[in-house]
């Protein structure tokens, strides 16, 4: 649900900041002060500093460079969940966990969504923000597989860490890319909306989220986890246009609706099958 919501946090966000002082500062916030109540996670610092660069910079600095180029962050809700299709063939070919006949249908009926979606989306800058937010969930999948590497109890500190190795070359990156007067500027006129947009962000959407996000993939195969990645462009479509009035061209929406169906297909329907199939066995055992 708050990933859902974030999308609108992201798009008022946005009306005050440009995206990586904006990716910046919500890390930043998540992070600080918390890592001063918290040790630094029982991890190799080097592989914590690569998971932090893949999602906070390279997953969230690309998802927030997207919509800031006006892909709809509705839209961008649905396009980020490919993740979900990246993770399962990455923890395949890494971790040997199975891959279903329907999870590999699902995967086909959303990549004909994605197509009828770019189909539109080629010419402009949304062409552009369609590529990007490809390119996150790519490296949110290549995030998650890390993490499954991790030995982990403490999640708020660990979130805590990650967030704030994250802000640091996000701000060197807002630095270089908008300079230093241009983020000064940003922060003084920053309007309250936006500020409570970065505080909903900081907390909700990523300390609390990813806390428990992060403890379902180190508990459980991603394919058990990945199911509740289906709830994000139903809370992101439905309360993007709730809040901020979105409205998709006819095309674009039945597109949508086919990367959402294949979601399903391959994650939510396969993962009660085989949770039939598992008690099946064990009452014929039985």
């Amino acid at each position: 649900m708050f990933w859902g919501l974030s999308f609108v946090a992201i798009r008022i966000g946005l009306e005050s900041f440009a995206p990586f002082t904006l990716c910046a500062i919500r890390f930043f916030l998540a992070g600080f002060p918390l890592i001063l109540l918290y040790k630094f996670p029982p991890v190799d610092w080097r592989r914590l500093v690569v998971y932090s660069l893949f999602i906070g910079v390279l997953q969230y600095g690309l998802m927030f460079w997207a919509i800031y180029l006006k892909l709809p962050a509705g839209m961008s809700s649905v396009l980020i969940q490919t993740q979900v299709y990246i993770t399962i063939f990455f923890a395949w070919v890494i971790f040997r966990e199975r891959v279903s006949l329907l999870q590999i249908a699902g995967f086909v009926i959303s990549a004909v969504g994605l197509l009828v979606i770019g189909y539109d989306y080629f010419g402009g800058a949304q062409a552009v923000g369609f590529i990007l937010i490809l390119l996150s969930a790519l490296f949110w999948s290549a995030g998650n597989i890390l993490l499954k590497t991790f030995r982990i109890e403490d999640f708020a500190g660990f979130i805590a860490w990650t967030s704030f190795l994250s802000s640091l070359p996000l701000f060197a990156l807002a630095l270089s890319v908008e300079g230093p007067g241009q983020m000064l500027n940003q922060v003084q006129h920053a309007s309250w909306q936006s500020w409570l947009a970065v505080a909903f962000m900081a907390l909700f959407a990523t300390q609390l989220a990813f806390s428990l996000f992060s403890k379902m993939m180190l508990k459980f195969p991603a394919s058990k986890v990945m199911p509740f990645g289906t709830l994000v462009p139903v809370f992101g479509l439905g309360s993007n246009a709730l809040f901020l009035g979105e409205r998709m061209p006819t095309r674009v929406f039945w597109g949508a609706l086919l990367v959402f169906a294949g979601l399903v297909v391959a994650v939510v329907i396969a993962s009660v099958l085989r949770s039939l199939n598992r008690r099946s066995t064990e009452s014929i055992k039985a």
